[in-house]
């Protein structure tokens, strides 16, 4: 048996009834959380919106000043709205060279 207390009203139940009522409750905040319609602005989080690769001419400048982490702690909503449609599933060529590696 559980015992809980909400004020002054109390709720005794059997154990088994408990872990299936937070079981319900866990499955309907997931389903909730990843198959509402406006989780990724446009479509459902586990779907791809823009299916045909094309090659971008920007460089990484422009993607800094696209996406970069400035702009994500400014507006996050539009920097994700702006990732979706410019650059997801999309192929960039970026030259650069390699500056440091962190040891283990």
């Amino acid at each position: 048996m559980w015992h809980f207390r909400l004020g002054k009203c109390s709720i005794v139940t059997a154990r088994l009834y408990a872990v299936i009522v937070a079981l319900l409750i866990t499955a309907a905040s997931c389903y909730y959380v990843y198959e509402r319609p406006s989780f990724n602005l446009h479509e459902a989080p586990l779907t791809h919106h823009n299916e045909n690769s094309k090659r971008l001419a920007t460089t990484w400048s422009d993607y800094l000043v696209d996406c970069g982490g400035e702009k994500i702690i400014e507006n996050s909503v539009h920097t994700k709205i702006l990732w979706n449609d410019k650059y997801e599933n999309n192929i960039v060529d970026w030259q650069g060279y390699f500056a440091e590696m962190k040891p283990r």
